[in-house]
């Protein structure tokens, strides 16, 4: 029983903290900071398992000449951290006029070396399949 009033209170109090969120959306437009979160996240995830699919498909099933080294060299460059390539993408994004819009967010992420890690998910499938 004290268990079922602990955990009432509990919930009670963790919903007001939502509602007093939400009333104060004047000042801190939390649903807008929300509805922008989803629609980058829901863009990024299509696009990335599109391109992922398509790239690792193509790297995993065409021969073409220097096709290991390119991918190593790509493998070698991932190891690099990602502090390295802010003031270049920084530029990149200014020059393209992305500033301040939902691309500036989404597309850097999708050029990444798990593209033709994708094509380890096509290994496997026989060529004459799909």
């Amino acid at each position: 029983m004290v268990l079922i009033r602990w955990a009432t209170r509990i919930t009670a109090a963790f919903f007001v903290n939502y509602v007093t969120l939400i009333e104060a959306s004047a000042s801190y437009p939390v649903l807008n900071w929300l509805g922008n979160s989803l629609v980058i996240s829901t863009v990024f995830a299509v696009l990335s398992v599109c391109i992922v699919t398509l790239a690792g498909f193509g790297y995993s099933r065409l021969n073409f000449k220097y096709r290991d080294t390119i991918f190593f060299v790509l493998l070698l460059i991932s190891m690099f951290p990602a502090v390295v390539n802010m003031i270049p993408q920084y530029r990149i994004i200014v020059s393209l006029g992305w500033v301040n819009t939902y691309w500036a967010c989404i597309v850097p992420g999708l050029g990444n070396v798990a593209n033709l890690l994708g094509a380890q998910l096509h290994e496997g499938h026989p060529e004459g399949t799909g």
